[in-house]
């Protein structure tokens, strides 16, 4: 059972050597690596060109003109020589296991889609409470779906669904494509000691990019109305000015104290999970999307919103 592993590059000059490293200490080696890069300027696809000289396997790189995340993997995707497409990101660390034991699930459970838990990796302070908040720290993160960071996938499962939708701003293709899978039915299976470890953010600049990133890609995913109601920031500022009204209104004492009660309470507990800088990044990511919905208020247009091109073709 052969399979690819297809990855996009942009100016990764400083990760691309680790990662082909990584790939290459896997216990069940690929039959072939293939690389779409988007336009790099810097010394990567030199780097690459060197490798392929010491590796036992061909390395494939695609490039020519500026593609996006989506049009890059699709690129590569179509361009594979196998029926098994293993999905990875330069900077993300993949257990030596990891696609052996893809692999064997895939085969043992007769799945399509299959995957596992998501690591933080440690780069600093940073990004260690990063972890800790979001990634449930050592235990890692489960999702329901698949995600591009790594997965092992069927090459028909790309072809009968239309592939990764290419219009996106910045990101959101793994989000759209794993749903419409899951909604459509295709097999999906999770291997819990199947680990990668993501790069994740090492400063709040970079958290704030992601978050950014992350919601003009549900902005386009999901109508407006979906969308504004999912936000979790409107809710708890609802909440906040019928609290502040009814405190106006009744001027009683017992229900200000009651209402600053369960906000020390909820702080509290948050704060001693957390510490006090985790329990701020939570808190942020609560509203940081709404305020990059205001910012970014543009892409809630029609002309943004994804638009299925594909009907989803039988098997």
């Amino acid at each position: 059972m052969e399979y690819s592993v297809v990855v996009t590059i942009y100016n990764d000059q400083d990760g691309i050597i680790d990662y082909l490293n990584n790939i290459m200490k896997q216990t069940r080696l690929p039959k072939e690596i293939i690389i779409a890069d988007g336009g790099s300027s810097d010394n990567t696809l030199h780097l690459i060109d060197q490798y392929k000289k010491i590796c036992n396997i061909p390395i494939w790189v695609l490039f020519g003109k500026r593609m996006n995340i989506s049009q890059g993997l699709n690129v590569a995707i179509k361009a594979s020589n196998t029926d098994y497409i293993g999905i990875t990101g330069v900077g993300n660390f993949y257990d030596e296991k990891f696609f052996e034991l893809l692999l064997l699930q895939m085969l043992s459970v007769s799945a399509d889609i299959v995957y596992g838990p998501i690591l933080g990796q440690d780069h600093g302070r940073f990004s260690r409470l990063y972890n800790k908040v979001f990634l449930n720290y050592n235990k890692g993160l489960v999702l329901d779906i698949a995600s591009n960071h790594g997965a092992l996938i069927k090459k028909n499962v790309f072809v009968n669904l239309g592939f990764f939708y290419e219009n996106f701003v910045y990101a959101g293709e793994d989000e759209e494509f794993y749903i419409k899978a899951k909604k459509c039915g295709v097999k999906t299976a999770y291997v819990s000691t199947a680990i990668l470890y993501w790069d994740t953010p090492r400063s709040l600049k970079e958290y704030k990019k992601q978050v950014q990133n992350y919601t003009i890609a549900k902005m386009q995913i999901y109508n407006n109305y979906n969308l504004i109601t999912s936000c979790r920031s409107l809710f708890y500022i609802i909440v906040f000015m019928v609290s502040v009204l009814l405190i106006i209104a009744l001027q009683n004492t017992w229900l200000i104290c009651l209402l600053l009660g369960m906000a020390f309470f909820i702080s509290t507990k948050n704060i001693v999970k957390f510490g006090v800088k985790g329990y701020l990044i939570a808190l942020a990511n609560q509203f940081l999307p709404l305020y990059y919905i205001i910012k970014n208020y543009k892409y809630l247009g029609e002309e943004y919103k994804l638009k299925s091109k594909d009907k989803i073709k039988n098997s």
